[in-house]
């Protein structure tokens, strides 16, 4: 198991303290360990407690598969998140990551932002990710429990994919852990969930993405990590350091900026991801014709529906690459839209490269957005 190293480090990092305040009886259904790490991670619900967040990352380089004198597209090296939380409609964030900078606030006056930049880094969007949403809604809200208005089996979600519970045992480690199997054409994918006895969420491995959460703190009754590193593979993509502190009297004119309210697709939160198997319709070949397994790519597509920062997480060999990096980024999509107002999205897609004419056609989706 790829994660198996990792996780048998994980559960040595919860302090004893923790455990026993989180030790609360263990869910008996695969949903409901992860509605309550859900639960538990979530430092911004009604009601929460204010809080001020500081996060300093390292953006570590992607494969991108590059030409020798191509320059990489990937931002990476230190930055910083702050966030300041008052309520769910008053807060400030804060990015910046070389010469990336953005700020979005919410007030009574309205969500407004200002970006150096038309499209947020991958790096900065892989980070975002795992602090608000360590567990998707999809796994365990209500209205994905559901079809044709009739409420599906336990484990059981509205795209026909199943969880399942286990207690498994890593490098002498006791886990207990929830995935989901669902096949697509071709395909069959695997989401895993690893959390510790005491139901701490402790790793996701979701379509190639490893999220990893260590030295947990309680925060008012929620878990915070201190530390976060986000992987593909063994590779690192973002490895974080988190502080946080209860928020102090805030001025109120830190939750507003000299602009206008900002459109609906410009925002820092989590965007829209757009889940897309490989089109049939194009083929482009950009390798040699040689047996390889599946290759993961995932690519950035902003505002104006040019890719931006592709990687390949599997990549195949090297020495048998055309550069399809260059190809890939010569390609433009007509935007995903949200309320009628153009907003980044991320493009992941899994393609089989097969021996014979055109096999190592890399075909990217026809379309965007989920």
């Amino acid at each position: 198991m790829k994660c198996s190293l990792v996780l048998s480090t994980l559960i040595l990092g919860v302090s004893p303290a923790l455990c026993a305040q989180t030790a609360t009886p263990a869910p008996n259904a695969s949903v409901e360990w992860l509605e309550r790490a859900s639960e538990q991670m979530n430092l911004r619900s009604p009601g929460a407690a204010p809080f001020h967040m500081k996060v300093t990352f390292h953006a570590w380089p992607g494969i991108e598969m590059l030409r020798p004198k191509e320059k990489p597209e990937i931002i990476t090296g230190d930055g910083t998140y702050e966030e300041s939380w008052v309520s769910p409609h008053q807060w400030r964030r804060e990015v910046t990551l070389a010469d990336y900078h953005a700020v979005e606030v919410e007030s009574p006056k309205g969500r407004k932002m200002q970006a150096s930049s038309d499209y947020e880094p991958s790096r900065v969007l892989r980070l975002l990710w795992a602090l608000f949403e360590p567990v998707p809604r999809q796994f365990y809200s209500e209205e994905f429990r559901q079809k044709n208005g009739a409420k599906l089996k336990e484990g059981t979600l509205w795209d026909g994919s199943k969880l399942k519970l286990e207690k498994v045992t890593v490098a002498g480690q006791p886990f207990v852990r929830v995935s989901e199997t669902r096949k697509d054409r071709d395909f069959t994918y695997a989401d895993i969930f690893f959390f510790s006895p005491q139901g701490n969420l402790r790793l996701a491995d979701r379509w190639g993405i490893v999220n990893t959460w260590e030295n947990e703190i309680l925060f008012n009754e929620k878990i915070v990590p201190q530390r976060l590193s986000v992987k593909a593979g063994k590779r690192d993509l973002v490895t974080a350091d988190i502080a946080i502190e209860p928020l102090p009297q805030a001025d109120p004119s830190a939750f507003d900026l000299p602009v206008g309210l900002a459109e609906p697709g410009l925002t820092l939160r989590p965007i829209l991801y757009g889940f897309q198997s490989p089109a049939r319709l194009s083929e482009i070949p950009y390798w040699s014709q040689t047996l390889y397994s599946a290759v993961v790519v995932w690519g950035n597509v902003d505002r104006s529906g040019r890719y931006r920062e592709v990687e390949f997480l599997s990549p195949p060999p090297v020495e048998a690459m055309d550069y399809p990096a260059a190809e890939i980024r010569k390609v433009k999509w007509r935007p995903a839209m949200v309320e009628g107002n153009p907003c980044e999205v991320v493009i992941f897609w899994e393609q089989p490269v097969k021996q014979g004419p055109n096999a190592g056609a890399l075909q990217p989706p026809i379309s965007m957005g989920p």
